[in-house]
């Protein structure tokens, strides 16, 4: 079992060089914008064959997933479809 670790003593500021350093810190702002997972985009911008590339990288290991599935699925609707053959009657009494 994981053990948590103790969760550390929360300050509060007393004295007024406190209050300073709370007043230097990064505003939210400042600390989503290091913590985008996506970085701007640079300059010149990557050509679609460098954006293919970086896609087939990062993605190419879930294409073999998807075929399967496709597969699965389409196997599924074929072995739903209705057959043409013998169709039974039904009597209207």
């Amino acid at each position: 079992m994981r053990q948590s670790r103790p969760t550390p003593e929360f300050e509060i500021p007393r004295s007024p060089a406190d209050y300073e350093a709370v007043g230097k810190l990064p505003g939210y702002k400042a600390v989503e914008k290091l913590n985008v997972p996506y970085s701007a985009p640079r300059d010149p911008l990557p050509s679609m064959s460098e954006n293919w590339r970086y896609a087939m990288r990062r993605y190419g290991s879930w294409q073999g997933y998807s075929l399967a599935a496709l597969s699965a699925v389409g196997l599924l609707v074929w072995a739903a479809a209705p057959r043409p053959g013998k169709q039974t009657e039904t009597r209207k009494t």
